[in-house]
């Protein structure tokens, strides 16, 4: 149990009610006093920790409704401890009343005796049988003798002590069997033992449930750590692609202008000096190394697109 106890928080608070209040928050048309503002500021508090820490909103939820059925068990043992005390108690009055009314009853039964000697009155005599049958008469007939003048008011005193000792120990009787119906149904039932047993089910199921908080929030920043990665892995993709396409686009480049200087290396052994002469800006010579000047800044162009 003491593992149990240090499982679970107790729970405090004060839930009292005041006039024009219920749980603490002003009904009716009634002005907000500065006490029902705290209240109203201490509920938004509460929803804005439940929103900032949700696991610990969880846990205390259910520590509370744990810690409900706890006291309620106890508080029902408690109410059971309380009655058997005064039954207890009860019996114990009851035993002082039997212990009275015996002492009582014995020593009128001396004294009845002593009478009887006195008058030398014979226990089964029918003098002594008569004065048995006027105990329960509410009125003292006449004719009586001075035995039975002296013995009726004992007789009828005994008989109230009776009375009494005869409901005292049925009030035992029925205050015993009553506490050891509720003992045994008190061992049947186990109420505050079934009451920990709950209250460590709900905490277990609280543990699960912010276990699969946390893995979750967990997985789901997961999931955007890999999603940021995939989209980087796919940018970097393209941009090499963009970069290959620019390298084989200027060894197109670089090919060309080689074959275009094989070309022109080949027309110049072929033309005559006139044919040479580079000043005719429509010579074909001329229109070779234009060209030949094109492809190298396109080349250039390429080689510094792949440096960037």
């Amino acid at each position: 149990m003491a593992g149990r106890i240090n499982s679970i928080y107790p729970y405090s608070g004060d839930r009292s009610a005041s006039t024009g209040q219920f749980g603490g928050i002003p009904v009716g048309n009634t002005g907000r006093s500065p006490a029902s503002k705290k209240n109203i500021r201490s509920v938004n508090a509460s929803g804005l920790a439940e929103a900032l820490d949700p696991v610990g909103a969880r846990l205390g939820k259910a520590r509370q409704q744990a810690m409900k059925f706890i006291r309620d068990a106890l508080a029902g043992d408690l109410s059971i401890d309380e009655d058997m005390k005064a039954r207890n108690a009860r019996i114990g009055d009851l035993s002082r009343t039997i212990n009275k009314s015996q002492k009582a009853v014995k020593d009128i039964d001396n004294e009845i005796s002593d009478l009887r000697e006195k008058y030398g009155v014979d226990p089964d005599s029918q003098e002594e049988k008569e004065l048995r049958t006027l105990v329960d008469d509410e009125e003292v007939p006449s004719g009586l003798t001075e035995y039975q003048e002296r013995a009726l008011p004992l007789l009828r005193e005994k008989k109230v002590h009776q009375d009494k000792l005869k409901e005292a120990e049925t009030g035992v009787r029925i205050e015993n069997m009553t506490m050891r119906d509720m003992t045994v149904e008190r061992l049947k039932t186990d109420p505050a033992g079934d009451a920990w047993d709950r209250a460590d089910s709900i905490m277990e199921a609280a543990g699960k449930e912010v276990a699969g908080m946390v893995i979750g929030d967990a997985m789901a920043h997961i999931d955007e750590q890999i999603e940021e990665k995939r989209e980087e892995a796919e940018k970097a993709k393209e941009e090499k692609e963009k970069l290959e396409e620019r390298i084989e686009a200027a060894k197109e480049k670089k090919e060309e202008r080689e074959e275009l200087t094989e070309e022109i290396l080949e027309a110049a052994d072929r033309m005559s000096v006139k044919e040479l002469d580079t000043s005719d800006p429509d010579s074909e010579i001329n229109k070779l190394m234009n060209k030949l000047k094109l492809i190298e800044t396109d080349v250039k162009g390429a080689v510094v697109d792949e440096q960037v």
